[in-house]
């Protein structure tokens, strides 16, 4: 799990049905301006309901296509989360939660993602991870463009403390007795 030692150019990761509000146009936006050699892996596939974006033909169209892999729908997405360097959640719209997000912070990989919804109370920007102004493909590309190795090794690092430290079943079975102890000492 650890991204000590790893070398050559960074893996981003975007796992997510292809829904237009989950951000793959900004995300492909932003990948085009690129100048880097990083790599891009696309998990997931159209919706069942909802508008959808052909993530293949957006990414066929960028001026060098070979940096992005889509595998498509996968049954574990912790695998491929281990492969990447970086786990990417471009929503244009507020994800409630940003299941995603903690998924890749157990994994030890920081998030990269939209300064929207759920990942406000997740990701701490420049710690653990880095987040954009949703739909802001230059701030996005700026960010893939710019983050280090050594500072996705630390924000990983980082990620993993934060995920032991909020959101393990551990944590939330913890809290949940402590709020069950605090109502029961306010019952008359």
């Amino acid at each position: 799990m650890s991204l000590d030692g790893r070398t050559g150019p960074l893996t981003f990761l975007v796992a997510s049905r292809w829904n237009s509000w989950k951000g793959h146009q900004t995300l492909l936006a932003a990948w085009d301006r690129l100048q880097s050699d990083a790599r891009l892996v696309v998990l997931g596939g159209p919706p069942s309901s909802g508008e959808a974006v052909d993530v293949a033909e957006l990414a066929a169209a960028l001026r060098r296509p070979e940096t992005v892999t889509i595998v498509g729908e996968v049954s574990d997405v912790a695998q491929h989360i281990d492969q990447a360097d970086v786990v990417v959640v471009p929503s244009d719209e507020p994800e409630p939660f940003g299941l995603l997000a903690i998924e890749a912070f157990a994994r030890g990989r920081p998030v990269v993602g939209s300064a929207a919804g759920g990942l406000l109370d997740v990701v701490t920007s420049g710690r653990d991870g880095w987040l954009y102004p949703p739909r802001d493909a230059v701030a996005l590309s700026c960010i893939l463009e710019h983050v280090s190795r050594e500072q996705v090794i630390a924000a990983g690092a980082e990620a993993r403390t934060t995920y032991e430290r909020r959101f393990t079943t551990e944590r939330y079975v913890s809290e949940w007795r402590r709020l069950v102890d605090l109502d029961r000492a306010h019952q008359p």
